[in-house]
């Protein structure tokens, strides 16, 4: 069975290379199967169709970001806003990688907006476990989505290289962020930490 999840994750690998250095246009199941060194039967075995293939890098995209924000949480245990801090650390700290993995998923999913609904359960449940939290905090479930959105909005203009000028970049952006929601959280939500 090992021998088949290493099968996976060369395939998976070679479709990410070619993404980020080529752009998901590029991606055929020939170039993939090439790349990974595998047949096209042997990569049709795991992924049946172009499809397939790119919802299954979406998801090892999800489960990177998820897995950063699993290693951030208990740096925050027990501390207001715990989730909210895993969450935005967790989704803002890709590497320049990632972010160009990102932005080309996300032209792939532009071309084809289905994907995005094999992941949206998963980003939406985290979605819901903050503003649970929010509730059990006592902060309000609109602060804690308007801190949310703030989160994407920021990691998104990150992929798409459309940062906002004249606020002090990302680091000042991300003090401002951190800053609300110490306030909105309370002291302890520890928005000066790192």
């Amino acid at each position: 069975m090992k021998d088949g999840a290493d099968t996976v994750d060369r395939i998976l690998d070679a479709g990410e290379w070619i993404v980020v250095r080529e752009g998901a246009a590029r991606l055929t199941l020939d170039a993939v199967a090439a790349r990974a060194g595998v047949s096209k039967g042997g990569l049709l075995y795991h992924f049946p169709s172009r499809r397939d293939l790119l919802r299954a890098l979406l998801h090892r995209f999800v489960d990177r970001a998820e897995q950063r924000v699993d290693r951030e949480r208990p740096a925050w245990f027990g501390r207001r806003g715990a989730e909210l801090q895993a969450t935005m650390r967790g989704w803002l700290n890709q590497s320049p990688l990632e972010r160009r993995s990102a932005h080309a998923l996300l032209a792939a999913v532009l071309h084809e907006p289905g994907l995005l609904s094999s992941v949206r359960p998963r980003i939406v449940q985290a979605t819901r476990r903050l503003l649970a939290e929010a509730r059990r905090q006592g902060v309000a479930p609109a602060r804690a989505a308007i801190l949310m959105l703030a989160i994407r909005g920021l990691w998104m203009s990150e992929i798409l290289r459309v940062g906002i000028g004249g606020v002090g970049g990302r680091a000042g952006i991300l003090k401002e962020l951190l800053a609300v929601a110490e306030e909105w959280y309370g002291a302890s939500a520890g928005g000066a930490r790192r």
